[in-house]
């Protein structure tokens, strides 16, 4: 249709022109007079071109918000059964950047628009046909459900109830679950099929993940081990009882596995987790803020340094040998994520915010958790923290643990440990003890007794010596 009527539409004014068109002998007057109306006609030529795109423009976008089923690039915006909900969808895959996050659940994860306009990511675990693949070297997401991939959607919905109920909600994107429908394309991942499925759908969250701060590299600095000023400036405005906050929330939930991938900031420093699912685990909590678990033992030196992923042993076994190795790397800059960094004397004890302490105790009387097990599980946890505090909880967690490592003194002047500085962070003015955000520069001093005795092995000696030393110093609940 547009095609057409810009051809009408030049034909036209071509004939007006050569209707009005002066014979060969005219005078030049006439003849500049001439072209300045053919330069005229082809700025409204122009013009009407723009309009035709735009009329296009706004046909297409009110077929993706009215759900008509049109198809546009293999994709179909189209409304759930109730018609309450719409929304045009689109993949999302790790790019160009081998760093971006792009999901290992091997779930279907696809960012959308939904009826308002508003961004959003919708994850689907089971019932996806046409052999679909996230990213590549992935399984297909399976064409059926069985109890426990249906209730994902639900399942994640729930945890981030239970995170809204301990006081820090706003640490995860608002979310729902629902029936969504569309259509998946037809490439080298996926058969192509029409879908309507059972999914979670959230806000996509604001910032960057944490391992992606480092825009300002050079190309001759590794990006996974530099500060940047990008991460300096960001970590400099997070809020400390903030980032405590999230290292309570995900010891308490027993998650295992928070890492630089699902933990976002934005410039501002406004703190946001995906990916809260893996949860409820008493035998592997494993938190890039919490010294002693896996996560924080790979992002502290062995992921920046050594190709080969090490795993920890039982408090009581032999310490492998590639641990050995890896201990003696310098450290990596997620060795600033460590929440002694982030807390006066690199000790929380039983300082808890206050509705994280009355979530304690109404876990501690099976309030929460949908089933027996998870109401077990938060019990528990909740009676270590009030009993032992934060400190004394981990320790006993890790001596139970099926992989953990020993506590080493953190590192947590961003310009002052071994990690690389980029060329482009001049030497600046640290965050010092007095101000609400950002890493307390220290450097394995300035820690409590009790801090101190943090430090060392897991085993059952070790754990009952600084279980002596915390009681000595504060009281339970």
């Amino acid at each position: 249709m547009m095609t057409t009527t810009t051809t009408t539409t030049t034909r036209a004014l071509d004939c007006g022109l050569r209707q009005k068109a002066p014979h060969s002998g005219a005078p030049m007057l006439l003849r500049r007079a001439v072209t300045s109306q053919r330069s005229l006609a082809r700025r409204a030529l122009r013009a009407l071109v723009r309009i035709a795109v735009i009329v296009a423009s706004i046909g297409l976008a009110r077929a993706l918000a009215t759900g008509d089923g049109r198809r546009v690039g293999g994709w179909r915006a189209r409304s759930n059964a109730d018609g309450a909900y719409e929304l045009s969808v689109m993949r999302i895959d790790a790019g160009k950047h081998a760093t971006r996050y792009a999901g290992k659940s091997g779930a279907l994860v696809m960012l959308g628009t939904d009826g308002r306009g508003r961004s959003v990511i919708v994850k689907a675990w089971c019932g996806i046909r046409g052999n679909y693949r996230q990213i590549v070297g992935a399984a297909a997401v399976p064409e059926t459900c069985d109890e426990t991939s249906s209730r994902e959607p639900d399942r994640v919905l729930e945890v981030h109830g239970l995170i809204s109920s301990m006081g820090f909600g706003r640490f995860v994107p608002r979310s729902r679950v629902m029936a969504v429908s569309f259509d998946t394309p037809t490439d080298s991942l996926s058969a192509g099929e029409e879908q309507r499925v059972h999914a979670l759908v959230m806000d996509v969250a604001e910032g960057k993940p944490i391992n992606e701060l480092g825009d300002d590299v050079s190309a001759s600095e590794d990006a996974r081990n530099t500060m940047t000023k990008q991460m300096y400036d960001v970590l400099m405005k997070v809020k400390r009882e903030d980032y405590i906050a999230l290292t309570l929330m995900d010891f308490l939930l027993g998650n295992r596995d928070r890492n630089v991938y699902n933990i976002y900031a934005t410039a501002g420093g406004k703190l946001t987790v995906i990916d809260n699912a893996d949860v409820f685990d008493k035998y592997h909590t494993s938190d890039v803020a919490i010294p002693g678990t896996s996560h924080h033992f790979y992002f502290l030196g062995g992921y920046a340094h050594d190709k080969e992923k090490c795993y920890g042993r039982r408090a009581n076994e032999t310490i492998p040998e590639c641990v050995r190795r890896v201990e003696n790397f310098p450290l990596a800059v997620g060795a600033i994520l460590d929440y002694r960094c982030w807390v006066k004397d690199g000790f929380i004890g039983w300082s808890f915010p206050d509705r994280f302490a009355t979530f304690l105790a109404e876990a501690s009387r099976r309030m929460h958790g949908r089933t027996e097990e998870e109401k077990n599980f938060l019990q528990s946890r909740a009676d270590l923290l009030r009993k032992h505090g934060f400190e004394g909880a981990v320790k006993i967690v890790l001596s139970e643990s099926t992989e953990q490592f020993a506590i080493k003194a953190p590192c947590c002047d961003p310009l002052g440990c071994d990690w690389p500085v980029s060329e482009r962070l001049s030497r600046v003015a640290t965050s010092s003890h007095a101000a609400a955000t950002g890493p307390l520069s220290r450097n394995g001093e300035n820690l409590s007794e009790a801090a101190r005795a943090f430090m060392g092995s897991n085993d059952a000696q070790s754990v009952a010596k600084f279980l002596d030393v915390v009681h000595r110093r504060g009281t339970s609940t």
